[in-house]
């Protein structure tokens, strides 16, 4: 469960982390240039006046780079609706593995049940037996009883006491494994008598439980990544710049300059990758949609088993009041 918990906080990170593209960086960096020759600061085009622009084999700049996306692709949104469907799958998941525990101990403190009621009749099998053998014994010596019968009567109460040995073993051995599941050092709690089951069917036993739901959530996941891969093909818009602070040596004469640019960019040749990853992200979903199906069908013939099964216990309670 943990685990499972862990997983779902993961999930939501990653959308916060989607998210954040939308919102571009900034960056700061300092850099320091030492040339063998005197050079031009920062030197990017022909400038109209040279004589403004001082030279110097020693630089230090400083300054900000900024990167904004213009998300006109929808890309980005993609990824988002990826990310999002993914988290609900997360949670989803972590609330099946949640039912999932409490199924198994639940199942393990019935067979506890069940074992103290074998405990209970083998105790007072053994009473009896008891009882048996000291009436054989008693017969034994006025004569009226055979030493085969008093023989027969000794192995049943071996035979009841090796039953509640195996008993013991196997509840010490459940007690371990709820303890376990519990994440306690040991479950020593007297266990309680197993009551009537409940007195109907769920009102709706056709509800997706969380593991269709979550099954759901990869789908939906798996096809916006899909759509994702696609949208990568289209241009991309951006804005960015940035703003230098160079402090030269030569005169102290600091240079500050500042740029914006806007741009679009669109990938002509990736050698097959955009492709590969559009295949790739198919083939995610189709993984997705089988392991929905599975789901779907395990679920089907659960229900069907479990329906069954209480029609037969329905039929058993009405032949016994009968």
């Amino acid at each position: 469960m943990l685990a499972a918990q862990a997983a779902q906080h993961q999930a939501e990170a990653q959308v916060e982390q989607a998210r954040a593209v939308w919102f571009g960086k900034i960056d700061t960096y300092a850099l320091n240039q030492h040339f063998n020759e005197p050079r031009l600061t920062r030197p990017i085009t022909q400038p109209p006046n040279v004589a403004l622009y001082p030279f110097a084999s020693n630089q230090f700049g400083y300054g900000l780079d900024f990167q904004l996306p213009i998300d006109i692709s929808r890309q980005i949104a993609s990824e988002v609706d990826a990310a999002r469907n993914k988290a609900s799958g997360a949670q989803w998941g972590a609330e099946d593995v949640r039912l999932r525990v409490l199924l198994q101990g639940a199942a393990i403190y019935r067979n506890l049940q069940a074992l103290a009621g074998q405990r209970e009749a083998l105790d007072k099998q053994f009473q009896s037996l008891e009882a048996s053998e000291r009436v054989a014994q008693v017969g034994l010596k006025v004569g009226d009883i055979a030493r085969v019968n008093l023989l027969r009567v000794q192995a049943a109460v071996a035979d009841v006491q090796a039953s509640l040995a195996n008993v013991l073993g196997q509840e010490r051995k459940l007690r371990a494994q709820l303890a376990a599941l519990m994440d306690v050092p040991e479950f020593s709690v007297p266990v309680e008598p197993a009551a009537s089951g409940p007195a109907a069917l769920p009102a709706n036993p056709n509800a997706p439980p969380p593991s269709l739901q979550a099954a759901q959530n990869a789908v939906l996941a798996s096809l916006a990544k899909v759509d994702a891969a696609q949208r990568a093909q289209y241009p991309q818009f951006v804005v960015n710049g940035g703003w230098n602070h160079n402090a030269i040596q030569w005169d102290n004469r600091a240079v500050d300059s500042w740029q914006v640019n806007i741009g679009v960019r669109m990938n002509l040749w990736s050698g097959g990758a955009q492709r590969s990853s559009i295949s790739a992200a198919r083939a995610a979903e189709d993984e997705a949609r089988q392991r929905m199906q599975s789901t779907q069908d395990n679920l089907r013939a659960a229900r069907e088993g479990a329906v069954a099964q209480w029609n037969a216990q329905e039929g058993v309670v009405s032949e016994n009041g009968k």
